[in-house]
């Protein structure tokens, strides 16, 4: 959804309330994830959402950042690890960076993964290159890294992306 109030409206859920009262045991990755979304799309950029079948597996956003294929997680509830990024990044090497928006500072972990505040994607550069592109499965997407110059990921089983 392109406004995260009419998300919160339809959302069985009441994340109202726990935002404004700032409960931190809420997990409200649904409105910061849309949020982020918004954020990314203003800026020009084509969000695809990165899921393994048969798998829990998934990252929120693959999105072309500066000529790199970047995977991004959102982490707002009380789980803030982020197994699949450390996955698709470190142990296949399937995206060319790593970013994870949290609810912490600007830093960089052992594993290269960029750590950046919820609010840090509203500082991202706008999209100056062009879209990644029609990517159905995991061989179009190595074929693009091969293409901007990122890692080559080794062979899995087929993994869908899904256009936002």
């Amino acid at each position: 959804l392109a406004d995260t109030g009419i998300l919160m409206a339809l959302s069985e859920e009441n994340i109202e309330g726990t935002i404004v009262n700032r409960d931190p045991l809420a997990n409200n990755g649904m409105v910061m994830e849309n949020a982020v979304a918004c954020a990314l799309r203003s800026k020009g950029y084509t969000l695809r959402y990165y899921e393994k079948t048969n798998s829990t597996l998934e990252i929120n956003f693959v999105v072309n950042l500066q000529g790199s294929i970047t995977a991004m997680e959102v982490k707002s509830g009380r789980k803030k690890k982020s197994k699949s990024l450390k996955m698709v990044f470190t142990t296949t090497h399937t995206v060319g960076r790593a970013i994870k928006l949290s609810e912490g500072n600007v830093f960089k972990d052992e594993n290269g993964v960029e750590h950046y505040p919820l609010f840090g994607v509203c500082f991202f550069p706008d999209a100056s290159y062009s879209d990644l592109g029609p990517i159905d499965y995991m061989d179009d997407l190595k074929g693009r890294l091969r293409m901007i110059g990122g890692k080559d990921a080794p062979d899995e089983s087929r993994i869908a992306l899904k256009r936002l």
